[in-house]
């Protein structure tokens, strides 16, 4: 799986490719917030200080002081391409940073501002299933997080609570960083998560699969943790992040809790690989909250493009010791003109079972094609369980298969893109037998206009084909989608048909305030998966089954400079069955 945080929803203009149309198929999805707000409020880098470009993910200290000393060198960077040359970065990195800098032009005879050195973040959110009733807690799911940046120091806290859990602060994490001038780069201390290579062994609990715009590129090295959807993939303890001269290296140490999932003990072998996570919603799921104990120690070297990774975890169940699992891994990335090669090989030990993951990609860029190739190849045995390399669904982590994604813009108005996915699944899951599977997609997007966008999609899964066609309008401050979905499920002897089509308007009568709402008819005997935007910070993922309505209003409104409201509202109705609506509200200040 792929950390792709250029794709949420509030990053897009009306017409560009939108998350739903990469990541549908998947189940679970969350947003990285700390891009979100980089990408809403680009850095200046003709005024950053070392601190504050370090802020963006891939640029280190060593990188944040060659471009502070080519800018002083030069006077100042006249473009972002002017930037690109100058620094000599390569260009899969520039890539990857380009939408979160920028640069202002300079205006005479005003007075520069001057900015505060302390930045707080808070979001307050709640979220109520109307209909439902108390069962073992109540209906509120609710969030909240701070988080403050003063120049080298950086802090967070979160809790959250999760629907019919008991207690309001169920989950939390704190975490702390300490950036230095030498020897040691950063310091971090409390709940966090990292982030090397591609993915196998270390990686975000959530991500993006199948974009070819962000497939390498997994070294966000250590991560505040955000709560992405796995309470059980934090670690807790202290990480450090040094250079020495051009070698970068990470030390990192963890003693963390983790929930006893069911009918899993040491004697299984999923005991090892997986990191399950309950919502603590009654009396049995409270009871097995934190009762494995984990121990993990481990360390990455890095040298250009080349690193090595490993990590050892001992766990703790009932006073039972648990055979300990190691993985180490090799990792190469490197750029030549328009070609990006990357690749990562990973071994695991736990007892007398060994396993292995190999994942070989590369990506070729030149107007107007864009070409990326990826093989992955994973054994059955291959256990991982804070990894998660490219594969199908995170369910399938266990897989081979080789997949391909062109895009082509012949014109400028039209953009075709088309992936075609091998798969031959092997998971260790002895009720799952191995399958193999194909999928293929095409996308043709044709924009005659400015404000006028048409697109088909044709999509074939297993058994199961499908067709799209939607039409994007806006005009002046008004936006306006009409989508219509058809897919086809056959089974043997037996065939079932979806349909969705839903209209979605999106009005901004003034620059702070924006009201989005949608209507959706569905039919189907399958589930249908529907992605619909959300309060900052979410994408919400919908299956839709049966046959019925849905619809939800979505306000977000810039009360002051500072503060931000959001409400939601939806309601879902099927025949014969409860309405079920809910209404979520946040409140955040920065």
């Amino acid at each position: 799986m792929w950390l792709a945080p250029l794709l949420f929803l509030t990053l897009f203009s009306n017409f560009e490719e939108e998350p739903e149309e990469i990541i549908e198929g998947k189940e679970s999805f969350a947003e990285i917030e700390e891009l979100i707000e980089l990408k809403q409020t680009p850095i200046d880098i003709n005024k950053a200080d070392k601190f504050e470009l370090q802020k963006i993910p891939w640029i280190n200290k060593t990188l944040a002081e060659k471009i502070i000393k080519k800018r002083d060198n030069l006077g100042s960077f006249k473009t972002l391409e002017h930037f690109k040359k100058t620094t000599k970065i390569s260009r899969a990195l520039f890539e990857k940073i380009h939408s979160y800098i920028k640069i202002e032009p300079k205006i005479y005879n005003i007075q520069p501002v001057k900015t505060k050195p302390l930045d707080v973040k808070f979001y307050a959110r709640m979220i109520e299933k109307i209909e439902e009733k108390h069962k073992f807690g109540d209906p509120i799911k609710q969030y909240n997080s701070l988080k403050m940046n003063y120049r080298r120091y950086f802090l967070s806290l979160l809790t959250e609570k999760d629907y019919f859990e008991k207690s309001y602060a169920d989950f939390w994490r704190v975490y702390g960083e300490i950036k230095f001038d030498k020897f040691i780069d950063k310091l971090s201390v409390g709940h966090y998560e990292l982030e090397f290579a591609q993915g196998l062994l270390l990686s975000s609990p959530w991500s993006i699969m199948k974009l070819s715009k962000s497939f390498s590129g997994h070294n966000r090295g250590i991560r505040p943790y955000r709560s992405a959807g796995n309470e059980n993939h934090s670690l807790c303890g202290i990480a450090i992040e040094s250079f020495i001269k051009k070698i970068q290296c990470f030390l990192f140490f963890s003693k963390e809790p983790r929930d006893r999932t069911s009918e899993v003990s040491p004697d299984s072998l999923l005991f090892a690989t997986k990191y399950d996570y309950l919502y603590h919603s009654d009396e049995n799921k409270l009871a097995r909250k934190d009762k494995i104990k984990e121990t993990l120690y481990g360390a990455r070297i890095r040298y250009k493009g080349i690193g090595t990774t490993g990590y050892r975890s001992y766990r703790n169940w009932q006073n039972i010791e648990d055979s300990p699992l190691s993985l180490m891994g090799i990792d190469y990335e490197t750029s030549l003109f328009n070609l990006n090669v990357f690749s990562e090989i990973a071994f695991s030990f736990y007892g007398n079972i060994k396993g292995s993951g190999k994942i070989i990609g590369l990506s070729y860029k030149k107007k107007p094609v864009i070409f990326t190739s990826l093989l992955r190849d994973y054994s059955p045995s291959f256990l991982s369980p804070l990894g998660m390399g490219f594969c199908d669904n995170r369910k399938n982590r266990n897989e081979k298969g080789y997949f391909n994604k062109i895009d082509y813009r012949p014109v400028k108005n039209i953009n075709i893109s088309a992936y075609f996915d091998i798969i031959t699944h092997g998971r260790i899951d002895p009720d799952d037998n191995c399958s193999y599977k194909q999928e293929a997609r095409i996308q043709f997007r044709y924009n005659p206009h400015p404000s006028l966008v048409f697109t088909f999609q044709y999509k074939h899964k297993g058994e199961r084909q499908g067709i799209r066609f939607q039409y994007d309008t806006k005009a002046s401050n008004l936006s306006i989608r009409l989508r219509y979905d058809q897919s086809f499920y056959k089974e043997e002897e037996f065939t079932s048909k979806e349909e969705l089509i839903y209209v979605d308007t999106k009005y901004e009568p003034f620059d702070r305030l924006t009201i989005q709402g949608r209507y959706i008819i569905f039919d189907g005997e399958t589930s249908i998966y529907e992605y619909e935007p959300d309060l900052y910070g979410l994408l919400t993922n919908i299956p839709l089954s049966e046959t019925g309505i849905r619809y939800f209003i979505l306000l977000r409104n810039k009360i002051t400079k500072h503060i931000k409201l959001e409400i939601k509202y939806s309601r879902q109705e099927k025949k014969d069955q409860d309405a079920v609506s809910k209404y979520g509200i946040q409140v955040s200040y920065r």
